[in-house]
């Protein structure tokens, strides 16, 4: 049987009939919704996945009037959030306003549904910011863009009147009154006696009576509201007409605002503090209207509201205009300066990281990126121009633009880079191996350790284009960089001569490279941990780890060490970067004690992608009501996997450093194929977890002894979807934590005993492995190593073979350790389990024995200690539990 393909013919829609009428059908819907509310097309992405959102809950024919969501979910589904596109809405924002006297509230203008949280899109129109609420207050009869594209005036609601108190107009001014002024304004205080307005018309000569009659309903006058903000002692008093002022008095008139994004402190301010105008005629208290409750208001001339926003036009975002000066004594602290940080601004950053070519060589900044990598091309003869030969495989590329950035946060460079696309390559005729060597934890945390404890200094350096100094062995082509090609041989393309970036074979070539130069100079290769290469001659040790291009470099002699920078800047493009400080997103902050490891700029990256950053903190990062939900099977499917696996991912990354979310991450991990609401809560609870904990690192002090010494823990049958057992274990070398571990075994285990037996297997493997490292750096072990256990089963089976009946259907392999015991290699040592470091691996624990752990893993914040003579040091402390909101 033979499997033909079609293909349809580029332009004719009908050959994709199925296709083309549901796009149809969503843009048709899309456009209505724009039109209706005269939203910009520029908005359309957003129509369109709301039109995506109703039409997946219409019923349709085509599944017996019944809606897609019901016949893919099998539940109804809930329309009672519907509102209309492009109305008018509030979202309550007083999380993120700046202060306890801004608005807890701007008008926006409702744009649909957000996918990745259970709240409505908010478009804010001065700002372009879109805020994603819960908890909105919609005018579905109001549509704001159409506000500002209608020329005729439009009746405002009670929700939108403005706090705004006008101040009276100058005594007298020359000049004819300004045509757009003359027409009759209404005046409407709102009070409960009087809910009518009153018509103040608008002689262009002298003033007269005011007109206590109710205007006509046709023609409908324009209309001007204010608000009464503060009572006074005054007796009540009508308002009264008063004379149009020339309209320079309002153009040179620093107290009369001319839009609705006055405060209301100015105007408050402004009403108390202005005098009052000879010109404005008021009548005697003893006047004969009854009374209102309103205060005396005076309106000067003002342009009619049509011819003004209904919304401020002005940039600023959730700000307030305070009075400069107050005669109140009250402090504020407003007054002070002390105000709440805007920390949510941090969201507004800028990025200029191009999206394309054709918009990069627009930037001079990423126009000399570019120029600076292909200088590096060319420098290293990278690639020779010839004609295209035939039947051969002619790889494209593409061009990566990253901005490099400090720990801080802020800008270091700019950086171009040409990449292959590799994924083109044929296996046998464009590579032939692939090889990338990945520093390990525990090397790196065990190098550190060294270094404090023997007192040695720490050096960074990087390798400018590092994969551009490895020779390729087999012949690849590819297409010239897009923006430099030649223009005398544009058909021509690069015959690769050395290694470029995206190629399969790059990082294989490039560690060749290097391991070569570092041979000639006398290095190793450890043939435990092939990123690390040893200097060993005498008493002489200088040990340097490699991760691609950082390599991080310590040892006991300097001489040695500046020999080195000098060989590699001979051989490669080397550049210095001092003291270690930051590798792979890790901060090493140097401490009175010793080193603390952190992450806090990588936290703050996951809460900023994962909409976080100002959610409240809790005391642990997992709870056994999330462990068991997880295992439901009810819950629905998240919307964004995607997302979900880019979170998830950085916590496994984030467990390098922070052993206390090792086992959460290992739980959400499990997950990632089909993700669901239950799963995403759980990871929002390690987040919240790490808002409280962002500062929290790893310290690695001087340690007088190199014992080593580890603990093993399982958690039996804890898995509630195949109740297999979850493996903990945590290795120290003398004080120092430095390596950790939580996964689920392989097998259902059929007893306690024989999960525990299992995990101080796994812990023997690592600490031998730790063994044979120490051993190749020079360091000798002072006993043998010790393996903590609190299951007397699996004690005992380490020693003797008991339990025949019990374990003979256990694993040969797991018997080593038994082997190891004979021979003296390993102590194995039962204790009891509350004393069990690694049971903070294996399961989730209350907020007290957690608390306990982590403080023996030696997990600390660092906090500035304050000298005499004014400088800063770090120092590390343990972290207070008070500073966390406590959930139970």
């Amino acid at each position: 049987m033979a499997l033909l393909i079609a293909l349809r013919v580029l332009i004719p829609p009908e050959q994709n009939g199925c296709a083309e009428r549901k796009h149809r059908h969503i843009v048709n819907n899309g456009l209505a919704l724009l039109h209706h509310s005269s939203v910009p097309l520029k908005y359309w992405p957003l129509a369109f996945d709301t039109a995506c959102y109703l039409i997946n809950r219409t019923p349709t024919p085509l599944l017996a009037h019944d809606s897609p969501f019901h016949f893919l979910f099998h539940r109804a589904p809930d329309i009672a959030n519907l509102r209309v596109f492009g109305c008018l809405c509030y979202p309550w924002l007083r999380p993120l306003t700046p202060n306890k006297l801004a608005p807890r509230s701007v008008p926006c203008v409702f744009l649909g549904y957000s996918k990745l949280h259970k709240g409505y899109r908010c478009l804010h129109i001065p700002t372009g910011r879109i805020y994603v609420s819960r908890h909105v207050l919609f005018d579905e009869a109001r549509f704001p863009f159409a506000e500002l594209t209608s020329p005729s005036p439009s009746l405002p609601t009670r929700s939108t009147y403005q706090p705004i108190l006008l101040p009276p107009p100058p005594t007298a001014l020359p000049g004819p009154s300004p045509p757009a002024i003359s027409k009759p304004i209404i005046a409407n205080i709102p009070s409960p006696n009087h809910p009518s307005p009153t018509t103040l018309p608008h002689p262009p000569s002298k003033p007269t009576q005011p007109d206590t009659s109710i205007s006509s309903p046709t023609p409908r006058p324009l209309l001007q509201y204010t608000r009464r903000r503060f009572a006074t002692a005054q007796p009540p008093r009508p308002v009264t007409t008063i004379p149009s002022p020339p309209s320079t008095a309002i153009q040179h008139s620093p107290s009369a605002p001319l839009s609705h994004s006055s405060s209301s402190h100015q105007s408050s301010h402004q009403a108390q503090t202005d005098p009052p105008s000879p010109s404005t005629i008021l009548p005697s208290p003893s006047s004969s209207n009854p009374p209102s409750g309103r205060t005396p208001t005076s309106l000067p001339p003002r342009r009619p509201i049509s011819d003004r926003p209904p919304f401020s036009t002005s940039p600023r975002l959730l700000t307030v205009t305070h009075p400069t000066s107050s005669n109140h004594p009250m402090v504020t602290r407003i007054k002070t300066g002390n105000l709440k940080p805007k920390t949510f601004l941090s969201t507004l950053h800028i990025d200029d990281t191009p999206t394309s070519v054709k918009q990069a060589l627009k930037n001079p900044l990423w126009r000399s990126a570019m120029q600076e990598e292909f200088d590096a091309q060319q420098r290293n003869r990278t690639w020779d121009l010839v004609p295209p030969p035939p039947n051969c495989n002619i790889l494209s590329n593409k061009w990566d633009y990253r901005s490099k950035l400090h720990p801080t946060g802020s800008l270091d460079r700019r950086r171009a880079r040409l990449v292959a696309r590799g994924y083109e390559q044929i296996p046998s005729l464009d590579f032939q191996q692939t090889y990338n060597p990945v520093l390990k934890p525990a090397t790196l945390h065990l190098i550190l350790g060294l270094e404090v404890t023997q007192g040695w200094p720490l050096h960074q350096i990087d390798i400018a284009n590092a994969f551009l100094h490895g020779h390729l062995q087999e012949t690849v082509y590819m297409q010239q960089p897009a923006g430099f090609v030649d223009p005398d041989k544009p058909d021509y393309v690069c015959r690769l001569r050395k290694s470029i970036y995206g190629l399969r074979q790059a990082p294989r070539t490039w560690f060749s490279c290097l391991a070569a130069a570092l041979t000639r100079f006398r290095f190793s290769v450890s043939r435990t941990d092939p990123s690390l290469f040893i200097y060993k001659t005498g008493p002489t040790r200088v040990y340097m780890l490699v991760y691609v291009d950082d390599i991080v470099i310590t040892g006991n002699d300097s001489t040695i060490i500046q020999r080195l920078f000098t060989f590699l800047r001979d051989n490669f493009a080397l550049r210095e970067l001092g003291p270690l400080s930051y590798f792979l997103g890790i901060e090493v902050c140097r401490t009175p004690t010793g080193i603390l490891l952190r992450q806090r700029k990588f936290i703050q990256d996951l809460l900023e992608r994962a909409h976080m950053s100002e959610a409240n903190a809790i005391s642990t990062p997992c709870t056994n009501e999330i462990v068991q939900q997880s295992a439901m099977s009810s819950s629905p499917l998240f919307t964004d996997p995607a997302m979900y696996r880019s979170i998830v991912g950085g916590l496994q990354y984030l467990s390098f450093t922070r052993p206390d979310v090792a086992f959460a991450a290992n739980h959400v991990s499990q997950f990632q194929h089909s993700p669901t609401d239950n799963h995403w809560a759980a990871v929002k609870r390690i987040l919240r977890y790490l808002t409280g904990t962002i500062d929290r690192g790893l310290v690695i002090t001087k340690s007088s002894s190199l014992h080593v010494h580890g603990y093993s823990d399982a958690s039996w049958a804890s898995c509630p979807q195949d109740r297999k057992s979850v493996t903990g274990f945590a290795v120290f070398c003398g004080s120092n934590l430095v390596s950790w571990s939580t996964r689920k075994q392989k097998s259902v285990a059929r007893s306690s005993t024989e999960c525990e037996y299992r995990a101080l297997a796994t812990l023997a493997s690592e600490v031998l492995w730790l063994q044979s490292l120490l051993t190749e750096l020079g360091q000798q072990l002072p006993s043998a190593p010790a393996l903590w256990c609190d299951n007397l089963g699996a004690t005992f089976l380490a020693h003797n073979p008991v339990f025949h009946n019990r374990s003979k259907h256990m694993e040969i392999e797991f018997h080593f350790v038994r082997d190891q015991v004979i021979k003296g290699q390993l102590h194995v040592h039962f204790l009891p389990a509350p004393d069990q470091l690694a049971d903070v691996l294996t399961k989730p624990l209350p907020r007290q024995p957690f608390i306990k752990f982590c403080s023996k893993f030696r997990l600390s914040e660092p906090q500035l200690a304050r000298g005499g003579g004014g400088g800063g040091v770090m120092k590390c402390t343990c972290f207070q539990p008070t500073r966390l909101l406590v959930i139970c």
